[in-house]
């Protein structure tokens, strides 16, 4: 945990008043577990940090952007936590407030309004990781390819909570493609896959910059390997 103790400053900047300790490490334990894709337990552990400190507003924050987009079986949850930060309004430090407006705007799905408030994280605490991370997503949202991309290099993921994060490659591959640059895309494809074998997402995204690079043998026998064949056929 010695690692996430370094790091966490980069994530949340810190409050004030600080939380009791062991409403802390819930909140290390939560974001552990946000940026490594599992945010159904993120949740319990910022619900428990919220439980053991409730004037820890972090915990709180991320309990928010760990179930968004919210689906029918949290919206209630959702809701109620935002409703909750809206009533402290401009009691929450600078950072807190902006991130709030980027969590409340990404809720109602107004994204140019989740890029602008995002700037200003990154305006109100320019160390922090998260604040970054969310700018370069939200650029990539309103189809600015070329910044989202100068952001998320800015981040090192092999260093740190972002070293979690497996979906790192995704957004980097998507900029490379709305670029047109595809060997790159490919690159970032292939490197998100090999830190997740499993997933089909990384592959769907190394097939389609293989079919936009027009190599279509690498890609068909990618396919016939993906695919079983049909039943009295050799292969697809």
């Amino acid at each position: 945990a010695a690692l996430h103790d370094r790091d966490i400053g980069t994530f949340q900047p810190a409050q004030s008043e600080p939380p009791t300790y062991d409403a802390y490490r819930e909140d290390v334990e939560g974001l552990e577990r946000y940026m490594s894709g599992d945010p159904t337990e993120a949740v319990r552990h910022f619900e428990r940090a919220i439980a053991l400190d409730t004037t820890f507003v972090a915990p709180r924050l991320w309990a928010v952007q760990a179930w968004l987009p919210p689906r029918p079986g949290n919206l209630i949850a959702v809701d109620s936590l935002l409703e909750g930060l809206l009533r402290l309004g401009d009691r929450l430090a600078p950072f807190y407030r902006a991130q709030l407006d980027f969590l409340a705007a990404q809720r109602a799905r107004d994204y140019q309004q989740a890029y602008r408030a995002s700037l200003r994280m990154v305006e109100k605490a320019p160390g922090s990781i998260n604040a970054r991370r969310e700018a370069a997503l939200s650029a990539l949202r309103m189809l600015r390819p070329r910044e989202a991309l100068k952001g998320l290099e800015e981040l090192s993921p092999e260093r740190g909570l972002i070293q979690q994060w497996q979906e790192y490659w995704s957004p980097v591959a998507w900029s490379h493609h709305l670029l047109g640059e595809y060997d790159q895309e490919l690159s970032a494809a292939q490197q998100g896959e090999a830190l997740d074998p499993s997933s089909s997402h990384f592959r769907f995204l190394e097939l389609r910059a293989l079919a936009a690079l027009g190599r279509v043998g690498k890609l068909d026998s990618l396919v016939r390997a993906e695919l079983p064949a049909v039943p009295g056929q050799s292969g697809i």
